[in-house]
């Protein structure tokens, strides 16, 4: 894995692929693969929800795909 960034952006864009896939996120797994704590994982979780809710209220809807 690269830097700290590198690693964080990656998998804050992993966990979003996945729940865009409309699969289950497994925090106990993601959080061994990049050695995080499963606290991180739903950290990244929450980071993602209000992102996109700052997306919706400032444009008033979200882009699916």
């Amino acid at each position: 894995m690269g830097n700290g960034t590198e690693d964080k952006a990656e998998r804050i864009l992993t966990i979003y692929t996945k729940l865009k896939q409309g699969k289950i996120i497994y925090k106990d797994a993601l959080s061994e693969k990049y050695g995080v704590s499963a606290r991180t994982i739903q950290r990244d979780i929450t980071d993602i929800q209000e992102f996109l809710q700052n997306q919706f209220m400032e444009e008033g809807n979200i882009q699916s795909s």
